[in-house]
């Protein structure tokens, strides 16, 4: 978030910022394979920083400095913002006493969520209940989760609401009530 200007009086100096989780207590190198976005004040500045990039196992990726929030706010909503859905689904199925399966049940479910979402773009298209106008099941999710615990409910509820963007009209329309919130 320090804009390259920070680092003057150099004339040549660079921003990486890797767009990756970083999770400490880990001796594995956790940059391989990620991107790296670089600024740098000049053309042969970038090279050289993106060399640096390459030689960590990052894929340098060039960002201008007027857009380089963007990014990073992008990294964000992809890494700790998908954290509570996770997390939740991951509650949810303790209450259930399934917990000890959280991987084999979610795991290929988050990967080819995430693979379609990739491959689609802006457009991807959600499924399930919201997706359908279900307002009958969602209602039930509802009641579910009040006895499991109000926080869960009240995430369901966000990010359902956040969801209905995503949805044809009138499925949003039918399942907006339902949220405690107007298409």
């Amino acid at each position: 978030s320090v804009p390259l200007s920070a680092l003057a009086p150099h004339p040549h100096a660079f921003v990486m910022h890797p767009m990756q989780t970083i999770q400490p207590d880990r001796d594995d190198l956790q940059l391989t394979g990620c991107a790296a976005g670089i600024t740098a004040t000049d053309t042969s500045t970038a090279a050289t920083a993106s060399m640096l990039a390459e030689l960590l196992g990052m894929n340098a990726v060039p960002v201008a400095e007027e857009l380089r929030p963007l990014p990073h706010i992008a990294s964000v909503f992809a890494s700790n913002l998908l954290l509570p859905a996770l997390v939740s689904a991951m509650q949810v199925l303790n209450a259930a006493g399934l917990d000890d399966q959280r991987e084999e049940i979610l795991g290929p479910l988050i990967r080819r969520s995430v693979d379609n979402a990739l491959a689609a773009g802006i457009t991807t298209a959600a499924t399930g209940p919201i997706a359908r106008g279900d307002l009958g099941t969602v209602q039930l999710h509802r009641r579910r989760l009040q006895l499991v615990g109000a926080q869960l409910d009240h995430t369901y509820a966000l990010l359902s609401t956040a969801l209905l963007p995503l949805v044809s009209n009138a499925a949003a329309t039918v399942v907006a009530p339902g949220l405690g919130t107007d298409a």
